[in-house]
């Protein structure tokens, strides 16, 4: 149990760091490109989730088997695609239906996605790294 809260606390750090990449790049996209609020989250997450899998693999996880690493990143990319769909849902409805600020909705989501991305990444995508004494 010791390790997943340590897991966890490295993924949070990581989410962190993702956290300023995601709202930096949907406010460049959405203030100073003009695209759609639901675009420019889109956009901003995919990138922040590559800065993810790549911190979340070597330092979180410490997956190092490069063998598979392709089979991790597919995996990792399903994982955010649905924790994207998860997002943008809380973010209309919090937008467009409770009429909040965009960057609070945004914060909101991502407090909630946080924790259903770690659980599936650390049972799923890197299951191989979980010791025995993970499972206890």
């Amino acid at each position: 149990m010791n390790k997943t809260i340590n897991q966890f606390i490295k993924f949070c750090i990581v989410g962190f760091t993702n956290v300023l990449v995601d709202f930096s790049f949907l406010n460049l996209f959405h203030l100073l490109l003009h695209l759609n609020i639901y675009l420019s989250a889109t956009l901003s997450f995919l990138i922040a989730g590559f800065n993810s899998f790549y911190w979340n693999r070597r330092w979180t996880f410490r997956a190092t088997d490069p063998q598979k690493a392709k089979t991790q990143f597919i995996q990792f990319l399903l994982i955010n695609t649905i924790g994207l769909g998860i997002n943008n849902l809380i973010m209309y409805l919090f937008i467009d239906k409770l009429f909040l600020n965009y960057n609070l909705a945004k914060l909101i989501a991502t407090i909630i996605v946080v924790f259903y991305n770690f659980t599936a990444n650390k049972l799923w995508t890197f299951k191989s790294t979980i010791s025995l004494s993970d499972k206890e």
